[in-house]
């Protein structure tokens, strides 16, 4: 997670089934660049998160331990489900898996 010099992004995303068979289909994306000066704020990181949390449907959060592990300690005791995503081929196949499994699904209604 990227607070000076890197971005921060958020995608959320679903599958669909096609004739042709799943497709991913990827429903909205926040994105975040701090400076120096003025760093990204982590709470505003954390309030999009559990809102995305309750617009998509109580979708479980997929991340990298290395980049929020202090943020998905937060989220997880306000009863955000967080799953680690490891950068490695184990990690992209669980990965496909959660995106399979189609739980982005937005509510008929968002939450604001």
């Amino acid at each position: 997670m990227g607070t000076r010099r890197d971005r921060t992004a958020v995608a959320v995303a679903h599958t669909e089934a096609t004739p042709a068979g799943r497709r991913v289909v990827v429903d909205r994306v926040l994105r975040w660049q701090g400076t120096s000066a003025r760093p990204v704020s982590l709470g505003e990181v954390e309030a999009a998160l559990r809102r995305l949390h309750a617009d998509y449907n109580s979708a479980p959060l997929v991340f990298d331990f290395h980049q929020a592990a202090q943020l998905t300690e937060r989220l997880r005791a306000a009863g955000v489900r967080c799953l680690e995503y490891v950068f490695s081929t184990a990690g992209v196949n669980r990965l496909a898996r959660v995106a399979v499994g189609g739980a982005a699904r937005p509510r008929s209604r968002p939450a604001r």
